[in-house]
């Protein structure tokens, strides 16, 4: 007779799941509102996190999953994807809680302006999309080792395993965190600057570092085209839970891409 025993982070172990909703893991500045003729303004940053039901283990492994959407909310985008309740990051999340882990979906900021006809405002608005992810992806990593400094981590897990994975755009989003880590080597490659103004597409100046960790601050903002600023001194990155370790020790994707 034989007998199969089920080991923990490979098999399902677990039958139930708990699922804590819309946690705020930080605060910052979204520019969605520009493309609704607005100034950008601030939101809260939401994440979904997926445990086993009655397990007793304390320090789980971790596992953030990011959604696809194109940068954009569902619908807008002309999918019925960019969420984190998108039916394929409920169903991985899901998995991963029974096979013991911690699962997290992590919603980040959207927008940029796919529909100019200014082949470098495409291509700088979503560069930037992709930049604003990262940072929120590095903000909810360092959430997560705050919960474990200062809250006697509340969702019991180890901040010594931590992976990343994105499905779609999300996998964009990942492949970033994972190889992301010098502004000055690369992010000021000819591919990454503006033809035009022979500028960088990102100026952490402005958008703040890759990890988020510094402010962004853009002198100027001209929503509508016209030449003319309709904001001065605009805010674009606002720095959360400094201090903390943006690493992570393993990302994946499931489609995605790395910019090029």
């Amino acid at each position: 007779k034989n007998i199969i025993a089920q080991e923990r982070y490979l098999d399902d172990v677990f039958e139930n799941i708990t699922i804590s909703s819309d946690i705020v893991y930080g605060n910052n500045v979204s520019i969605f509102p520009t493309l609704l003729g607005q100034v950008p303004s601030t939101q809260d940053l939401l994440m979904d996190i997926y445990s086993p039901e009655g397990d007793t283990e304390i320090s789980r492994p971790v596992v953030i999953m990011l959604h696809t959407g194109s940068f954009l909310p569902t619908i807008l985008n002309g999918q019925a994807t960019g969420d984190k309740s998108d039916n394929a990051i409920v169903e991985q999340c899901t998995q991963f809680a029974k096979k013991g882990y911690v699962a997290i979906a992590v919603n980040y900021r959207q927008g940029w302006n796919p529909s100019s006809t200014d082949e470098n405002v495409r291509r700088s608005t979503l560069i930037a999309a992709a930049y604003r992810g990262l940072q929120d992806t590095r903000t909810a990593v360092r959430f997560l080792r705050k919960s474990v400094a200062e809250e006697g981590n509340p969702y019991g897990i180890s901040t010594d395993h931590i992976a990343v994975g994105g499905i779609g755009t999300g996998g964009y989003v990942s492949l970033a965190t994972a190889t992301l880590n010098d502004y000055a080597t690369e992010l000021t490659l000819p591919k990454f600057v503006d033809q035009t103004t022979q500028y960088p597409y990102i100026i952490p100046d402005f958008f703040g570092n890759l990890d988020g960790t510094t402010s962004g601050v853009l002198p100027e903002i001209d929503i509508n085209g016209d030449g003319i600023p309709d904001a001065t001194n605009v805010t674009l990155c606002i720095p959360n839970h400094v201090g903390y370790s943006s690493e992570i020790h393993m990302a994946f994707n499931i489609g995605g891409a790395l910019p090029d």
